[in-house]
């Protein structure tokens, strides 16, 4: 038969165990209260280094998107150039053409002035010649 030990600790409380092994238990039962207050506290920073973290992120991501419009706008800012580029060459060599012909035709009036002036000259000196 196995003793039954019963224990009446300095409070005149009656105890199942040994009162040195209630202590200790409850300081195990302190110590892991205390733990879990660590863990828990842990746990909270965790969770708002993540939410930093993932702000972080969904702001990144913004900023990533906005560079990318940024990007494209100045690549279609770039060829936008090129195009009216292009277009103004092409508007120079038109107008060049179009200066080159009224500069012959040009010519080519201011000639037939001064035949026709020559002309007028002669018939006018035949009119005093007679």
């Amino acid at each position: 038969m196995e003793k039954e030990q019963f224990d009446i600790d300095e409070h005149g409380t009656l105890r199942v165990m040994p009162t040195a092994k209630a202590d200790q238990c409850a300081g195990f039962i302190e110590q892991a209260q205390t733990f879990h207050t660590k863990i828990n506290t842990f746990i909270d920073t965790i969770g708002n280094y993540v939410e930093y973290v993932d702000k972080l992120g969904t702001k990144t991501e913004g900023e990533k998107t906005r560079a990318m419009g940024f990007r494209n706008q100045v690549g279609n800012r770039s060829e936008s150039m090129q195009r009216e580029k292009l277009e103004l060459e092409s508007m120079i060599q038109d107008r060049s053409r179009e200066l080159q012909r009224l500069q012959a035709e040009l010519s080519s009036l201011v000639a037939v002035e001064q035949q026709q002036q020559a002309l007028v000259h002669s018939l006018v000196s035949m009119e005093y010649q007679e």
